[in-house]
């Protein structure tokens, strides 16, 4: 029986459940489908057959754990080169250039960290389940205010409702417009999405109830920063933070999804939690911004929707496969850069406005 038609603990949900064995759908209709039709028969050029190919996969967890330590280096950097900078900022304007072009990189690396909570959310960060799960909850959940548990439960839902009216990750469905840029950036939307999210991260029977402090420890972290700051009057570090933690870092999440997930025949005029928007997913070349900006292998988040078990260390492989096997043309049409999608959907959102949302 598929895991979306019985009850189940979405905490220690089996991977492989959200996308079941090969079916007889045809393959046209979504890009699920395209996936399953040919997975069973699915070969690259030397006659390699997918299972062979993903059995031969290795999780590179040192590789995880090392894009962390640089990502936190930064992190550290950035607010200690503040530190430093403020007794030079004589003007209330340089404090306020300091702090916002501090917070443009607080906020970027922070949506990099926080990329690898959903990693974490598929197990990826650690060999052993239980593990993986107490050091995301201590290294990645505080700084984005999620215990990965009350993630995984959110983030399955995509799995399972990608393109409905029932996604539980839906940045997406905004056409991005005047209107989505003023409410992202005022955290307008923040607000929105947090309040939408409280009702699907409530205890259930059918869920486990745990201690969940990797929130209230990230509240205290970024309220120890902000307030230090402003105690210590190094007003550049508080604003730095600030603004890069709340701003910047929801803004790029939300913004990367939409370069995703949106197609460019989504209508601005149409709302998407009354009518299903349809299952779209890009992948992205590109050079060290690809690799940051849609890091933890979001950048070819084709491949994780397709298969959500594969770690994104794997990625370079199992592209090398799709990109010689029947999948070439499909994979090939998806294919594009982050440049290229937003010039394109912020074109289209000029052909109407899209209802208030929900």
């Amino acid at each position: 029986m598929d895991a979306s038609n019985r009850s189940v603990n979405l905490v220690d949900v089996d991977i492989e459940e959200l996308i079941p064995e090969p079916t007889t759908l045809a393959p046209r209709d979504t890009e699920t489908e395209v996936f399953r039709g040919l997975r069973g028969s699915l070969r690259d050029g030397s006659g390699q057959s997918y299972a062979e190919m993903k059995s031969g996969l290795v999780t590179r967890y040192a590789w995880v754990w090392t894009q962390l330590v640089i990502a936190y280096s930064v992190l550290l950097g950035v607010a200690g080169s503040v530190v430093m900078l403020q007794p030079y900022l004589s003007a209330w304007w340089q404090v306020g250039i300091a702090g916002l072009l501090g917070g443009i990189i607080v906020g970027y690396v922070v949506a990099f960290i926080a990329l690898w909570l959903h990693e974490a959310a598929h197990f990826n960060v650690h060999p052993v389940r239980v593990w993986n799960d107490r050091l995301a909850n201590i290294f990645l959940g505080p700084i984005v205010l999620h215990d990965v548990r009350q993630y995984r439960r959110i983030h399955f839902g995509h799995h399972r409702h990608l393109g409905t009216t029932s996604d539980t990750e839906r940045s997406y469905f905004n056409a991005l417009n005047v209107r989505y840029f003023i409410e992202s950036l005022s955290g307008i939307k923040v607000a929105r999405v947090l309040l939408t999210r409280v009702p699907s991260v409530l205890p259930s029977k059918e869920t486990e109830i745990y201690l969940n402090w990797a929130a209230p420890a990230g509240v205290l972290l970024h309220l120890g920063v902000i307030g230090g700051g402003i105690y210590a009057q190094c007003y550049a570090l508080a604003l730095t933070w600030s603004f890069g933690v709340f701003i910047v870092y929801p803004f790029l999440g939300g913004l990367r999804q939409v370069l995703e997930h949106r197609s460019y025949d989504a209508s601005p005029t149409v709302d998407y939690t009354q009518h299903a928007h349809g299952e779209y997913t890009r992948v992205f070349k590109g050079g060290i911004f690809s690799r940051t900006f849609g890091g933890a292998g979001f950048n070819r988040h084709l491949i994780h929707h397709w298969d959500p078990g594969i770690s994104s260390t794997c990625f370079n492989d199992v592209e090398n496969f799709l990109e010689n096997s029947q999948l070439r043309d499909f994979y090939g049409s998806r294919t594009t850069t982050y440049g290229h999608a937003l010039t394109v959907l912020l074109q289209h959102s000029t052909q109407g406005t899209i209802p208030r949302d929900r």
